[in-house]
């Protein structure tokens, strides 16, 4: 069964410390999946984490937040299975009073337990490169890859086999982008991207197997439904 794309979303703070905003989830997805990439700055270096992320007022899983030291930047994602369908509440509380960006986009064709089935990050003192990447070794075939870039520089270019989910612009310095693509022989990738300038940054990456073609699949309700190949 092969992973696609729902919606997307992004939104980024105008009071800081909470980031409110609503994303539609469709309805009747199967195996569905919501990912929300995340980025918060702020000169305070120990108010960078976020603390918790919602949506629907439902937890979501944090796979991982990156904080490049000394630098400004922390980058995160999270995760939820089978979320709600509708125009819900996305919900991102940061520690502390830092600025928070997020991009969050739902998927469908994606396996509804063992997940994320890969993840990696960089979280170093002196990630002044113009050139992030960041490399992850998938586990499956056509899985599908959501990252994160938290940096002070903003994103001119990715490659051509990823794709832009969503760009978010604070001040000058503040700067947010996910992007996405679906590696089709499971292994080593890498993620990358082009910044304006060499500025600091921080890296999220996870990946997510797809479902099995002609396994049950669960609707937003819960109850089960043998999904289509």
């Amino acid at each position: 069964m092969a992973i696609a794309i729902d919606t997307i979303s992004s939104a980024g703070n105008s009071s800081f410390g909470v980031l409110t905003y609503t994303h539609t989830v469709g309805a009747s997805l199967s195996n569905s999946l919501l990912v929300v990439s995340i980025s918060a700055q702020d000169s305070n270096h120990a108010n960078v984490p976020i603390s918790t992320v919602t949506y629907n007022l439902v937890s979501m899983t944090k796979i991982r937040d990156d904080v490049s030291a000394g630098n400004d930047v922390s980058s995160a994602l999270y995760y939820l299975l089978n979320p709600a369908s509708g125009a819900n509440s996305v919900i991102v509380t940061a520690i502390g009073n830092v600025k928070v960006m997020a991009v969050s986009s739902s998927w469908s064709g994606v396996a509804q337990s063992g997940q994320p089935d890969a993840q990696a990050g960089t979280e170093t003192a002196n990630n002044s490169s113009s050139a992030p990447s960041q490399a992850i070794t998938t586990v499956a075939n056509n899985s599908l890859i959501v990252d994160a870039i938290s940096s002070q520089a903003n994103r001119t270019a990715i490659p051509g086999a990823e794709t832009t989910l969503g760009i978010v612009a604070g001040q000058s310095f503040e700067n947010f982008s996910a992007a996405y693509k679906i590696f089709v022989t499971a292994g080593a990738t890498t993620m990358s991207a082009t910044l304006s300038s060499g500025q600091p940054w921080a890296y999220s990456a996870a990946s997510f197997s797809p479902a099995a073609a002609g396994s049950a699949s669960l609707s937003p309700s819960g109850s089960l439904s043998p999904s289509a190949s």
